[in-house]
């Protein structure tokens, strides 16, 4: 792709997709329909957009397109990947890091990073996220909150 395309559609695509992409996979203001917003979040994931690419893994894990877990694995590693290089977005970088921490933890330590360390940037980003007045959060930050107990256990 040329240069002056990627910058086009990164300076106008990047965000939206992925924000379209949710409204057609929950149906927010218009119908439901996973296929669009598939299609969504495999543009914006092009071009690096974190949630797109995530929940492009939650879609090949949980079976709204064909199950693959493989698949899946390696779209949550690319999210970790951009999450790590943009750690300061608590918008979407710690749904990143806790799809890694449930699923496959040891691939964190594999890549050089702490789990702890990964889980507690993971809460405190939900909790900042909280903070703002986002009022979806509550239920990640469970679960963020259970694997970092879960992680602080294992190291007593």
């Amino acid at each position: 792709i040329p240069t002056s395309k990627v910058r086009f559609f990164r300076s106008n695509f990047w965000g939206s997709g992925h924000n379209l992409g949710y409204c057609y996979y929950y149906g927010r203001s218009i119908p439901v329909d996973k296929d669009k917003a598939r299609e969504c979040w495999e543009k914006a994931a092009i071009l690096g957009d974190i949630a797109a690419v995530y929940k492009l893994g939650d879609m090949y894990r949980y079976g709204d397109l064909p199950q693959n877990l493989d698949f899946s694995h390696a779209l949550y590693k690319r999210a970790f990947i951009l999450a790590t290089d943009n750690s300061e977005n608590y918008y979407v970088a710690p749904d990143a890091f806790l799809r890694m921490l449930k699923y496959y933890p040891d691939d964190i330590a594999e890549m050089g990073y702490s789990k702890l360390t990964i889980a507690l940037s993971c809460v405190t980003g939900i909790k900042k996220r909280i903070a703002e007045g986002d009022n979806y959060s509550a239920k990640v930050l469970a679960d963020a909150k259970t694997v970092l107990l879960k992680l602080i256990d294992e190291q007593i």
